[in-house]
């Protein structure tokens, strides 16, 4: 699988929202190895006004959001970004890819 990053360079973050999003990335990129079928996932992070944003995105077989999920990935990432005050939102659907997107 390939990662394509685009990154804005200078982001600056306390080190426990530095953390959190660094292990959110690991999840939500793991989870597309495992996962999606993709060959490529994309990690882009930018900073809008006060917030830093993160999005990862992959074009796999995707997954329906309302079905129940066996395993911690998605909660883990959840309560990771809000003990840091941040928001998590999580698209797919079957057949379209994934995409994870934080604020923090």
């Amino acid at each position: 699988m390939e990662l394509d990053l685009d990154i804005v360079p200078d982001i600056r973050l306390s080190p426990r929202r530095a953390e959190a999003l660094v292990r959110i990335a690991c999840e939500a990129i793991t989870n597309a190895a495992k996962h999606s079928g993709a060959s490529r996932v994309t990690l882009s992070l930018e900073r809008d006004n006060s917030l830093v944003r993160m999005r990862v995105a992959d074009h796999g077989c995707g997954f329906d959001t309302t079905l129940p999920r066996d395993g911690f990935g998605l909660i883990a990432m959840r309560e990771r970004v809000h003990s840091v005050g941040g928001e998590l939102s999580i698209k797919s659907a079957p057949g379209r890819g994934s995409e994870v997107n934080v604020a923090i």
